[in-house]
């Protein structure tokens, strides 16, 4: 666990998997191409923390971050839509 950080999970957004007060494990990874996409990330931006699911995008240096909770609006939209970054 040597350069590991203990962070705890706020929100829903990646219910069932993650669960709020639950304790994840994370480790900087300092170059991109060793994201293995369709897994799990913490991605620290200048404003959020946020855990997401990685997806390449089509745009070129950008990612796609999704949430894994299914839940809807009462509209049918996702309570929680996946995004793009930079």
């Amino acid at each position: 666990m040597k350069g590991c950080y203990g962070l705890t999970v706020y929100g829903d957004s990646m219910l069932p998997r993650y669960h709020p007060g639950d304790i994840v494990f994370v480790r900087p990874i300092p170059d991109s191409r060793e994201i293995d996409f369709g897994h799990t990330y913490l991605v620290i931006t200048q404003s959020d923390r946020l855990l997401k699911v990685l997806y390449p995008s089509d745009k070129e240096g950008t990612l796609i971050l999704s949430s894994i909770n299914p839940d809807t609006t009462p509209q049918g939209a996702p309570l929680y839509p996946s995004r793009e970054i930079p």
